[in-house]
């Protein structure tokens, strides 16, 4: 463990004060305070002021240790990463090592105190009830007792996240991407007197970007889902696939559609490209599993469910999925008599999941489910996408209404409602969102309590479009939550490093799936002060603060439409003067780190590289439209071209535009560059 996290660590630029400044020693003062008790984190308290007049412990105190680090005798893999990562950052903040000690060993000499990680014995003995059943999705509270701090949690993962917890509050510590850790700097570290709680507002939590994502960053930034598998495995698991999973991991066309093509929804249904199941194959009108069939999709499904929990009976989550094309239903007479009894075609697939869900839970709470150790609910992840999207009900006197019994998703079910069309530039609930998504987020939450967003961050055409979306996250969050999402995943962009904008969504994201009230304005200006060095954040945030009035500007008039693979980048949202002011307010930020004379030259191209990954911003964006906004000026198209590859190289950046001469894999950095050039 210990060799990986060296490796792990040795590719992250940290740094441990604001821009020019020197490092700033942490405060050793103390105050009178006692034990305050909150019950959900607010900003406020991630910053050093809030403790003011609290008692304090010096962890470190002048360049010596003062406590160590308490684990579980047994402790598990996540436990022990929990205290090598709390021991790393004070480290690295103080040149000060906290000793690692488990429960029956001796304390190093000198040492009487410590941090407790974890349900350790010494946190038995105090006869706290710290209600776990609050606490079961990371959740964590962080007692402080005789001096001595515990960081609790059902789960092992949660005491993990109150490590970070406490290094956030007390040395800054901040993962603002992949490659920048933030924290201060200086020999001594305190702790305050002060217990505190903090609950997840979204119970998984993901942010999707395969091509960037390391083995310790999920856990650093408290994601918790499907997709994210880290050094300690994958915590809340869709097993069997998880989107478009029924034809790929249940009912193969490979293996079935010779001797029962009638499966599949291409016997009824010949121009699908990519077919999907028939979803009422195998059950009765009235919502039953048809025991008259010897074999069926549903039955396939439920007794490949079932042989998978014999081999893995700690499973929970099973996604069935329809296939990625919009039109590949079946289109059997059963299936279009039960839409029109039901209202929707998603009707059809909750009527299939539901089943499924009661067939595999019965036979789990069997005397052989219980027998092979199932010992929980099995939950069916519904798919609500494309031609399932739409729920099955309908509006009465400003009401959702169900539009029959045989719709509504039971108690084991879970619907992922995936907008894919939705416009990036509002919030699911706005006046101007398209098709009718607010209904759709209304009408799921008025018949299933238990709703899944399988959200789309940087998923648009130019890659380094500046999103519209970044204002309005919290907007997003507050909606979602009001309408029983419990789960909030965002498929990013996969396809290049570089991306400025994601990193920055990202960074919002640890904090909202927390606190969904948290201040994104502040949330930005702190990323980009911590970012980007105090000489150049003020010239980083005039472009930001630009870029977003001219958005408000555009919501205020015509509709700015942003959906999936597109973007709106006319002349008319995104003038000529705007992006020339752009470009000058970073050119301003670069001239302030070259001018900066505490910067090494190492501090100063470590910096230029992060202030390319704006740059790239306006300069792609003002390429998109050049000959609009500057007729017959190749040479300056060219210069500006040039400029632009010169800063997608320094950074990574491999793609332009992710839909143009080549699909998904886009129109490349190289290839965009030579057209100019060339033409």
């Amino acid at each position: 463990m210990k060799k990986l996290l060296a490796v792990l660590l040795g590719v992250i630029f940290t740094i441990s004060a604001f821009g020019c400044t020197k490092d700033d020693k942490q405060s050793s003062s103390s105050g009178n305070g006692g034990n305050v008790a909150t019950s959900q984190s607010s900003e406020a308290c991630y910053k050093q002021a809030f403790y003011a007049d609290m008692a304090k412990y010096n962890v470190i105190d002048k360049g010596v240790a003062k406590y160590c680090i308490l684990l579980p005798e047994n402790a598990s893999e996540i436990i022990e990463f929990a205290g090598e990562d709390l021991q790393y950052f004070l480290y690295s903040s103080t040149g000060v090592k906290l000793p690692i000690v488990y429960e029956g060993d001796a304390f190093p000499a000198g040492i009487n105190n410590y941090i407790s990680i974890g349900k350790t014995q010494a946190f038995e003995n105090l006869n706290i009830d710290p209600n776990y059943d609050e606490l079961t999705t990371g959740g964590f509270r962080v007692y402080v007792r005789n001096k001595n701090f515990y960081s609790v949690s059902d789960v092992d993962r949660g005491a993990l996240y109150g490590c970070y917890d406490i290094l956030k509050r007390y040395i800054n510590l901040r993962f603002l991407n992949r490659d920048s850790i933030y924290y201060l700097k200086g020999d001594t570290v305190w702790f305050a007197d002060y217990d505190f709680t903090c609950i997840p507002e979204f119970e998984q939590r993901t942010f999707l970007a395969w091509n960037r994502f390391s083995y310790a960053w999920g856990p650093r930034t408290t994601h918790y889902g499907e997709f994210i598998e880290d050094i300690y495995g994958t915590p809340w698991a869709v097993e069997l696939g998880n989107i478009h999973t029924i034809r790929q991991f249940y009912v193969k066309p490979s293996e079935w559609r010779d001797t029962h093509p009638e499966f599949f929804s291409s016997y009824t249904n010949p121009a699908v490209k990519e077919e999907d199941v028939c979803w009422s194959n195998g059950i009765t009108d009235d919502g039953k599993l048809d025991e008259s069939m010897d074999i069926s999709v549903a039955k396939i499904v439920i007794n490949t469910i079932i042989e998978y929990l014999k081999e893995q009976p700690e499973k929970q989550f099973f996604m069935l999925g329809i296939s990625d094309q919009h039109d590949a239903y079946c289109k059997c007479e059963v299936c279009d008599d039960r839409e029109a009894l039901l209202g929707e075609k998603s009707g059809i697939t909750t009527m299939f999941c539901n089943v499924v869900a009661e067939e595999v839970n019965a036979w789990a709470q069997s005397e052989e489910g219980q027998q092979y150790g199932v010992n929980h609910d099995i939950n069916i992840i519904q798919f609500a996408y494309y031609w399932s999207l739409n729920p099955p009900v309908h509006e009465e006197n400003g009401q959702w209404v169900l539009n029959h019994p045989l719709a509504k998703p039971n108690k084991y079910i879970y619907v992922r409602y995936t907008p894919i069309q939705a416009n990036m530039a509002y919030s699911l609930g706005h006046e101007k969102q398209m098709l009718g998504y607010k209904k759709i987020v209304e009408g799921w939450s008025s018949i299933c309590d238990n709703l899944m967003i399988y959200d789309y961050c940087t998923k648009l055409g130019l890659v380094t479009y500046y999103l519209p979306h970044i204002s309005k996250l919290s907007e997003q969050a507050k909606y979602l939550k009001e309408n029983n999402f419990s789960y909030w995943m965002f498929e990013a962009e996969w396809t290049t490093e570089g991306v400025w904008c994601m990193d920055v969504v990202e960074y919002i994201l640890q904090r909202l799936w927390w606190n969904v009230d948290a201040d994104v304005q502040a949330i930005v200006e702190e990323y980009v002060t911590l970012n980007h060095g105090e000489v150049a954040a003020p010239f980083v945030m005039r472009f930001v603060n630009r870029m977003e009035d001219n958005l408000g500007r555009i919501r205020e008039g015509s509709l700015i439409s942003t959906v999936f693979g597109t973007e709106d980048i006319s002349v008319e949202n995104y003038p000529r003067a705007l992006l020339e002011q752009a470009i000058s307010d970073l050119n301003e930020a670069q001239k302030a780190i070259d001018n900066c004379p505490t910067y090494t030259d190492v501090e100063k191209e470590i910096y230029t590289k992060r202030l390319n990954e704006v740059k790239v911003i306006p300069e792609s964006m003002m390429l998109y439209n050049y000959d609009s906004y500057y007729l017959n000026d190749k040479v300056g198209k060219i210069n500006l071209a040039t400029t632009y590859y010169n800063h997608a190289n320094n950074i990574g950046l491999t793609h332009y535009h992710r839909n143009v001469e080549g699909g998904v894999a886009g129109m490349t950095v190289q290839r965009f560059y030579d057209s100019i050039i060339n033409s």
